[in-house]
């Protein structure tokens, strides 16, 4: 014998059965007035995008800022070795 106390379709929005552009919420036994508009797929892949691009912009960028920040504070000798110098600040 089949449970009743569980709905066949689950809770939740599906595809619009009068709007064909949209979706309406199910709540388990009957359609609901609620609707909306069918989410665009094109966001998601705009925001995968920038990610893709971003991450390796900020990681080399911040690599590139790192070796030239830290080359400031370096003197080089002629034998290849090199000394940090602090910088005393104003006066001092």
């Amino acid at each position: 014998m089949a449970d009743l106390s569980q709905p066949a379709v689950p809770p939740g929005w599906y595809r619009d059965p009068w709007a064909a552009s949209g979706q309406r919420y199910w709540d388990g036994r009957q359609w609901t007035p609620a609707a909306r508009p069918t989410p665009s797929k094109r966001i998601a892949w705009l925001w995968v995008i920038v990610a893709v691009v971003a991450i390796p912009v900020l990681f080399f960028g911040g690599c590139a800022a790192v070796i030239e920040f830290g080359s400031r504070n370096a003197h080089n000798h002629p034998d290849g070795s090199y000394e940090l110098v602090r910088d005393q600040g104003p006066g001092l």
